[in-house]
């Protein structure tokens, strides 16, 4: 009987059209936690306070780390009732179902006293370990030594993407990030509360939160109508998920893995120093250009240029790479070291080295860009290297990435180069080839180790040499 019930549960969950509206709380200004506070709201997973505000900053209880986890698996009939199950959690707590809920699920434990500590904040090592047993991981099937194994296993899984792992206190902004990273990631190991026999296949938090499921595997050229910015994903093989009612794109799930990387030549694709084989030349592959799509499609791999980068939609065995169904090509329009002019121009005209960012009612619009190296535009400071990619539209070229370095090495001695490499204080660096960029590490910045000349070296986004003062005083 109670396997039935789950089942009807899950069955609800697929459904249901139920589609709540929200507006994004205004103290949330870092892109990526909007992202993620906006489709956590639409699937009913978080919620702000009642003074329009999320307060990403506060940190998060035991608590409310309970209930996040039993409402974004779909379970929150578990909830029901007042047993409790610890000694300091009152049966009349609003609490009381989730934490015993997560408890006989093992997802959360208490401690060895008998205690739960509600009120005590969640650590990021414990919201990965919390995250990674809701999706049926447990200590035999990661092993290792606890936190270290499961922060490892979260940042393998990319649940900590976008999301400085650090010993502390987790806060609402960050955990908002990493539910955001984990929606998609299948339940495999174990039950979590509905009969394998009956489990839906997929089974993921969207899924079980209300989003509509794609019926099929596609390239996302990002021409629908998004909740939330969606830039990074366009050109990736995805599963398009879409809010419940399907009127618009909740998030597109990477069904494939993406390497980002060169082809040297139509046998071998270089990613880092690592190489990769192409198992055939025969995949018909979508090309976009600079997230456009350029509704094209190539025969083989020698559809594409030797020594360009490519971010490739793979299936990949070892360093095989057996099936390509996707190739993105970023060119950077323009580059250069940020001054106060630059920034004037960004708060004042909606423009970077004279290009226009998309805008919405005469303010940029944060979801017509993808934001690299930086959590939002405010934090681009004087001195960093940006780069500008744009896009053709039919209001003329428009911004559709800004990457910001924010590296910069200084007293830097170069002791070793080779060709387009230097070693700089024992690790390798290239140049890079945004415009504007040094182009020949060979020679420049000058190569003049007798002398022990040291130099101010400028790291694009992608840790690459942009720029250097030749000549800085060892003394200085």
């Amino acid at each position: 009987m109670k396997g039935m019930f789950r089942y009807i549960l899950a069955v609800c969950l697929i459904i249901s059209t139920m589609n709540v509206a929200f507006a994004t709380p205004a103290d949330v200004t870092d892109m990526n936690e909007q992202r993620a506070v906006d489709v956590l709201m639409e699937l009913g997973i978080v919620h702000g306070f009642s003074d329009g505000t999320y307060k990403p900053e506060l940190m998060v209880k035991r608590a409310e780390m309970a209930k996040l986890i039993v409402v974004s698996l779909g379970l929150s009939d578990m909830a029901t009732g007042n047993t409790t199950i610890f000694t300091d959690v009152p049966s009349d707590s609003w609490a009381v179902g989730y934490i015993r809920a997560c408890a006989e699920l093992g997802i959360i434990q208490g401690y060895g006293d008998g205690t739960f500590g509600p009120e005590n904040p969640v650590k990021y090592s414990e919201a990965a370990t919390i995250l990674l047993r809701a999706l049926g991981w447990t200590d035999e099937t990661i092993g290792g030594t606890w936190p270290s194994n499961y922060v490892n296993k979260a940042k393998e899984l990319g649940i900590f993407k976008g999301v400085k792992y650090r010993k502390a206190n987790a806060t609402r902004g960050d955990i908002a990030e990493m539910f955001y990273n984990t929606l998609g990631l299948q339940i495999d190991a174990v039950d979590q509360g509905i009969s394998a026999s009956t489990r839906i296949i997929p089974d993921n938090m969207l899924i079980r939160c209300r989003a509509m499921a794609p019926d099929n595997l596609e390239v996302y050229t990002g021409a629908g109508d998004e909740l939330v910015n969606c830039v990074e994903y366009i050109g990736q093989y995805s599963s398009i998920y879409k809010t419940s009612d399907g009127s618009k794109i909740l998030v597109p799930v990477n069904a494939v893995k993406t390497l980002v990387g060169k082809k040297v030549n139509d046998n071998t694709f270089r990613v880092g120093r690592k190489y990769y084989i192409f198992a055939t030349s025969g995949n018909s592959l979508f090309y976009t250009y600079n997230n456009t799509s350029r509704n094209k499609y190539f025969t083989n791999v020698a559809g594409l240029v030797n020594g360009k980068e490519y971010y490739l939609s793979v299936n990949v065995n070892g360093d095989v790479i057996k099936n390509v169904y996707a190739a993105n090509i970023w060119t950077a329009n323009a580059a250069g070291i940020i001054n106060d002019e630059d920034i004037a121009g960004i708060l004042n005209q909606n423009k970077l080295f004279g290009v226009k960012f998309y805008t919405n009612g005469g303010k940029i619009d944060g979801k017509e860009y993808q934001l690299v190296g930086a959590n939002k535009l405010a934090d681009i400071k004087k001195g960093n290297v940006v780069i500008v990619y744009k896009q053709s539209s039919i209001l003329g070229f428009r911004i559709r990435k800004v990457a910001v370095g924010t590296e910069l090495i200084k007293d830097a001695v170069i002791t070793e180069r080779n060709g387009g490499e230097v070693v700089i204080n024992g690790k390798t660096y290239e140049a890079s080839t945004a415009p504007g960029a040094i182009t020949d590490l060979a020679t420049n910045p000058i190569y003049d180790p007798a002398n022990n000349n040291k130099f101010k070296i400028y790291l694009d986004a992608y840790g690459k040499i942009y720029s250097a003062d030749k000549y800085v005083d060892m003394n200085s």
